[in-house]
């Protein structure tokens, strides 16, 4: 893992150890989807997304090159306090 990512993930938990320590209620949901789309036919998967209405902007996501996608994260406490994060 590079340095960015490990400085990132050193944020992120940095974050949630305060919101921790303040008795906030956290959650969070974390997917690893790196190997998904191996897994899948993606001439199917266009298909079935495409049966069900999805158009443009994000069939053309779903179209694109999944290695070449980056991982956004949002972080908020409060209304006054948003953080993001990109990986």
């Amino acid at each position: 893992m590079d340095s960015g990512k490990v400085s990132q993930l050193n944020m992120q938990l940095s974050h949630l150890l305060m919101a921790w320590n303040k008795k906030i209620h956290i959650g969070g949901i974390f997917c690893d989807l790196t190997k998904a789309s191996d897994c899948v036919n993606r001439d199917v998967l266009i298909d079935k997304i495409k049966h069900y209405g999805i158009q443009e902007l994000t069939l053309n996501w779903f179209k694109s090159d999944p290695s070449n996608r980056r991982q956004r994260t949002k972080l908020s406490f409060n209304k006054d306090q948003i953080y993001y994060s990109t990986l």
